[in-house]
């Protein structure tokens, strides 16, 4: 696989999918699709009157001006475990972002396939989010979007690891 680097930064927009409930049944399609989000469970009810809900269709290009973003990840994966939506990481410490001079730990990333965000209303076969915290709660997410190309060794020795049963 090859990495679009579309790596999309969005500050809180994404809390609700990284910290969406086990017990609520929502997905991508039918009665559970994202516009029916706000209505599956109290916890939801957000969903219904947020702005800046994910997912995300990323249209016309806009040449934002954004701070560059520093990426220091170097500890391996603590925990892999598949949760029934989503294959979800978590790393120890020492994995981090900053942005001008905010720093973001990185608690978990989890995957999507397909890919939860769009491009030009076009869905992507795999999405990465590295959720990330400051030392104050705000949330950091940084989404890269992937296409089908040759094999990646570090997804496939993810993979490996991956649990087929879940909440293992």
């Amino acid at each position: 696989m090859k990495t679009t680097i579309l790596a999309v930064m969005f500050l809180p927009l994404l809390g609700i999918t990284a910290t969406a409930s086990e017990h609520a049944s929502w997905g991508y399609t039918g009665n559970a699709a994202p516009g029916h989000w706000g209505d599956l469970s109290p916890e939801f009810s957000e969903c219904k009157t947020g702005r800046n809900q994910s997912p995300v269709d990323l249209g016309k290009l806009v040449d934002a001006r954004l701070p560059k973003i520093d990426f220091s990840y170097y500890a391996p994966p603590r925990e892999i475990v598949n949760n029934g939506h989503t294959i979800q990481i978590t790393t120890g410490s020492n994995n981090r972002i900053m942005i001008d001079d905010d720093v973001f730990e990185l608690k978990q990333m989890h995957f999507h396939s397909p890919s939860e965000h769009t491009v030009n209303g076009r869905h992507f076969p795999l999405e990465a989010h590295f959720v990330h915290r400051d030392k104050d709660g705000n949330i950091a997410v940084v989404a890269v979007l992937f296409h089908i190309d040759k094999p990646n060794h570090a997804i496939g020795t993810l993979w490996k690891q991956v649990p087929n049963t879940i909440d293992e």
